[in-house]
């Protein structure tokens, strides 16, 4: 029945512009069992206000328990793009704290939000100019005549790395980037510009030029990715000192594009389609006797002329009945189409186990569908709580449970209760799965009753006869469906899989087995159990060629990444690209690791720090695999003490921390630990 004030979430900066706030200790709270490893963290932060003109005094400044910081200015210090207010988020020991949103007020009611950067400033409101950052990033902002704010964030790199200092303008749509004098536009280093929104999706139609100090110049327009990748890689039709162009002049030939497009069907034949090129771009139209309607798929080659595979061009390949796919080729110049990607939508324990015969909570089984939705509808899973009473607001499942209500996906009990952490029963996730299947596709089948123990009275009749008439259950082999037995895991992923098609390719599964299957369950160490497949498909990210509902699996990321080319002239770029998949802790601890999809593009990309309470652990080998970043300790690390913990953290491309990624630390003795990052983004071992 207590209260106590003031509240130690907020407070008012003093004249030096500095307030110190904290969120409530959670350090109680449940972990994420579908989730296994992510705890609640504590949020301890100092955080200063100033503008051009000094330290802000008498702002109130909080922070939520998520982390987010918000600041409100006081009277006479307005949001001003010509003086911008500057909020530098620091933890307890004094350290700059990265990725922190945080949202500015002013007493108009105007408001600015950012992320802290390296050095834990976010500088508000954002302006049309910026410079990257260590991290290669910057962000700009511009107003239209009617005063509506669009936002961008921009990521500039070369095959080496992030580009630093790089000058970033923006006006009237377009922006102008001028890179710094250590860079330059050179076809054998080219420079990648990312543009993404402030919800960090992919702004494609932007035209964006590039500048370096030498009067270089390239303009793009960026692609379905927010990228545009320049200079455009060309070949030279002449050379010398020599020869001249059509027009004259005394220096070398003119410089040309060059491609050679094949096209082979899924027996190996080849097919000559319609083609048109312009630049990257590649526009191909199948004959009348080839088409894209689920009978066959095509693998595509772009070379050079001298056979050298072009990556990163743009494949757009039509029929006749005006069926339309694209993707991009890879490393090698090569892209299969139509192509899709299979996301993991259930995950193992912290055990290393995937527990097939186990039950599921109610919590666990919303947390897939909440997955396959926002996956299907892309977007995100917003952090609105649900409102039902015994779900508690600050749990790891409350947005999810309140995003599947928002759907009406799930409704609960009559009296107002959710029970999330009640196992489920047969019958209550066939409704749950009625519900998720007709959100996207009304035209369900409906049959008679085929089970003896499902009375036309129990409440779940209509949803167990339409799962059967739609082949997605079959009950017992003595004609039983079970409703109120609780389901299994190995059931649950199973009738998800048929409900949306999914059938795991075999061959491939049995020909990358200890790249697939991380988990240690004894009867998942072969492809034996009833359920193996079923797990192998729902557990791993993959791109798939679908014909006739069969599934060919076309990413082997761990082969594609360590494949050796004989060409030992091969461009350095394409050779670090390949090479990713594998790294070492440098003299910092920190390794990076990535894998692509048979079109080349970059499917996951880690950022790894490995450390203990001495300092950053060098030459630690990092991996990463579809399911898991595994992390071996250097020989001298024999056991896993207390004394000593080993702290691997995770973060994105963009440097944001990321969660729920599932890590296994092995020391120099094959012991291991397997954790999923929390949502501070790391794991400890022991």
């Amino acid at each position: 029945g207590q209260i106590t004030v003031p509240p130690l979430n907020e407070d008012k900066t003093d004249d030096k512009g500095d307030g110190d706030i904290t969120d409530k200790d959670k350090e109680d709270q449940p972990t994420d069992p579908t989730n296994p490893g992510q705890q609640s963290s504590v949020h301890d932060y100092n955080v200063s206000v100033e503008t051009e003109d000094g330290p802000v005094k008498d702002a109130i400044v909080s922070v939520d328990d998520e982390g987010n910081v918000s600041v409100t200015l006081p009277d006479g210090t307005p949001l001003d793009t010509n003086k911008r207010v500057t909020v530098t988020v620091k933890d307890k020991d004094g350290k700059n704290v990265e990725n922190v949103p945080v949202t500015v007020t002013d007493a108009a009611g105007n408001t600015a939000s950012d992320k802290t950067d390296s050095k834990g400033q976010a500088e508000l409101p954002v302006g049309n100019e910026d410079k990257t950052d260590n991290n290669g990033y910057g962000d700009v902002a511009e107003k239209d005549t009617e005063g509506n704010e669009t936002y961008y964030n921009v990521v500039v790199e070369d095959t080496k790395g992030k580009i630093m200092a790089a000058h970033i303008t923006l006006k009237d749509k377009a922006f102008a980037i001028s890179l710094p004098g250590t860079h330059k536009l050179d076809q054998n280093n080219q420079t990648t510009v990312t543009l993404t929104d402030k919800d960090n999706k992919p702004v494609s139609g932007i035209s964006i030029t590039v500048t370096d100090s030498q009067n270089g110049s390239a303009t793009a327009t960026t692609n379905s990715n927010g990228q545009i990748v320049v200079p455009k890689k060309t070949t030279s039709s002449g050379g010398g000192g020599g020869g001249g162009s059509s027009s004259g002049g005394g220096g070398g030939g003119s410089t040309v594009s060059s491609v050679n497009v094949k096209v082979v069907d899924k027996d190996g034949k080849t097919v000559s389609p319609t083609k048109s090129v312009q630049g990257d771009n590649i526009t191909l139209t199948l004959p009348k006797a080839k088409s894209l309607d689920g009978t066959d798929y095509y693998t595509i080659t772009v070379t050079d002329r001298n056979g050298k595979g072009l990556s990163g061009y743009t494949v757009v390949l039509k029929d006749a009945n005006k069926n339309e796919v694209q993707g991009k080729t890879d490393n090698n110049g090569e892209v299969v189409l139509p192509l899709q990607t299979h996301k993991a939508y259930i995950y193992g324990y912290d055990d290393g186990e995937f527990k097939p015969e186990g039950n599921m909570t109610r919590a666990e089984v919303v947390a897939i569908f909440a997955r396959l939705i926002s996956e299907r509808k892309n977007e995100t899973v917003p952090s609105t709580k649900s409102t039902f009473k015994d779900v508690n607001k600050e749990f790891w499942y409350s947005s999810p449970i309140a995003y599947l209500s928002k759907y009406d996906i799930v409704t609960g009990y009559s009296d107002g209760t959710f029970k999330p952490e009640e196992p489920i029963t047969r019958a209550e996730f066939v409704a749950m799965a009625n519900n998720f299947y007709t959100m996207f596709d009304k035209s369900v089948k409906t049959g008679t009753n085929s089970f003896t123990d499902v009375k036309n009275t129990h409440w779940a009749y209509k949803y167990i006869t339409t799962a059967a008439a739609m082949d997605w259950i079959a009950g017992y082999s003595d004609k039983t469906f079970r409703p109120d037995a609780n389901i299994k895991r190995a059931e649950v992923v199973a009738i998800v899989n048929r409900m949306t098609g999914r059938v795991a390719d075999r061959d491939y599964v049995n020909a990358h087995m200890k790249s697939l299957n991380p988990f240690t369950d004894s009867f998942l160490n072969d492809s034996v159990y009833w359920a193996f497949y079923d797990v192998m498909e729902a557990a791993n990210d993959h791109d798939v060629a679908i014909v006739k509902s069969e599934e060919t699996w076309l990413n082997d990321n761990e082969a594609a990444s360590n494949t050796e080319d004989a060409d030992e002239d091969k461009d350095t770029e394409e050779t670090e690209e390949k090479a990713e998949a594998k790294d070492q802790t440098n003299s910092k601890g920190v390794a990076t690791v990535a894998l692509y999809d048979s079109s080349g593009t970059e499917t996951k990309y880690y950022s790894v720090t490995v450390e203990d309470s001495k300092g950053v652990i060098k030459d630690a080998d990092v991996e990463l695999s579809n399911t898991a970043v595994t992390v071996t300790l250097p020989s001298e690390y024999t056991s896993f003490v207390s004394s000593n913990k080993v702290k691997v953290t995770v973060k994105d491309k963009n440097d944001k921390i990321a969660t729920y990624v599932q890590v296994k630390i092995v020391n120099s003795k094959n012991g291991s630990v397997i954790k999923r990052t929390n949502s501070s983004g790391y794991v400890t071992a022991p």
